[in-house]
């Protein structure tokens, strides 16, 4: 009965570790943890391993599972975002001018994501954009600052 609204990233649900060595593997947990997410965000790989593990397309996915929105990172490649009503919006990924460490780039691209498209009402196309900057910044060793994700003018 409670109006809870569910995001979730799917990486610990899609890998397995097998002598200190990381696989693609679905684990039991995601039907179930798909049955309630209304946004789900994966990167390429998982993404690909979710589908092979439910034998449908993106569309089928999300109309099996209800979701709103799937939310898919490729790194350098940019990305998209698939809803059942709007279709797929791609993205393009933000320009990284120092090579850094990708280590938790996915998961500022998600909290810069719900924060610009949920909390501020911002178009999948300008959210996708700003939380792709956030990540670049990420990369860089720019690390994310509080401020960085306040709802006070971010422009």
């Amino acid at each position: 009965r409670l109006k809870l609204f569910v995001i979730l990233a799917v990486q610990g649900l899609v890998r397995a570790v097998k002598h200190k060595i990381v696989y693609p593997a679905a684990s039991e947990y995601l039907p179930a943890a798909m049955r309630i997410a209304h946004i789900v965000k994966a990167n390429r790989q998982e993404y690909e391993s979710i589908i092979a593990f439910f034998r449908t397309d993106l569309l089928g996915l999300m109309r099996q599972f209800n979701i709103n929105e799937f939310v898919v990172t490729a790194g350098h490649k940019g990305g998209f975002v698939r809803t059942i009503k709007a279709g797929q919006i791609s993205y393009p990924a933000a320009e990284v001018t120092l090579n850094g460490d990708p280590t938790g780039a996915g998961d500022i691209f998600l909290a810069a994501y719900v924060i610009s498209r949920f909390l501020e009402q911002q178009s999948i196309a300008d959210a996708s954009k700003y939380a792709a900057k956030l990540a670049a910044r990420q990369i860089e060793g720019k690390y994310i600052k509080p401020n960085d994700l306040s709802l006070e003018d971010r422009k």
